[in-house]
């Protein structure tokens, strides 16, 4: 435990440092997460030019940030 809290420790100064946020929850794992139900669901995906945007539906979580990664591959 004590290696475990100055790892998280270690990560956290790091993160503040760059003003990045913290790491999130794969939702796509078979572990059971709590509150996985309540989680966005992406909608409609386009792209204009250089523009990228997309939709979604809120199911309980409210989203305040998100982050789109796209890529032409």
């Amino acid at each position: 435990p004590e290696k475990a809290q100055a790892l998280k420790d270690q990560l956290m100064a790091a993160l503040a440092e760059m003003d990045a946020s913290r790491p999130y929850l794969n939702p796509h794992t078979t572990q059971a997460l709590p509150n996985k139900e309540k989680v966005c669901q992406p909608g409609k995906i386009e792209r204009v030019g250089n523009t990228v945007s997309l939709s979604f539906k809120e199911r309980g979580a409210k989203v305040v940030k998100g982050y789109l990664f796209y890529t032409k591959n």
